[in-house]
């Protein structure tokens, strides 16, 4: 079992959101979906990773983010 958490947030507006995946994660073993996500995906790392992790979703949260309200 694994969590992958995603959140954007605009400094300008200080608005957002965050996703949270809890799941299974295994090893894409097919080289044509390995090949298909190396070119969609671009890690946040740089560079290229050593496997593609595959995260089948069991639960999946999220929020938005909203600007605080004037005082």
């Amino acid at each position: 079992m694994v969590a992958f958490e995603a959140d954007e947030n605009d400094p300008v507006s200080q608005a957002g959101w965050s996703v949270i995946v809890t799941g299974t994660a295994s090893l894409e073993r097919d080289p044509g979906q390995v090949a298909r996500w190396r070119r969609v995906l671009t890690p946040w790392t740089g560079g290229q990773g050593d496997c593609v992790v595959r995260v089948r979703p069991d639960l999946v949260t999220g929020y938005r983010l909203l600007r605080p309200p004037a005082p």
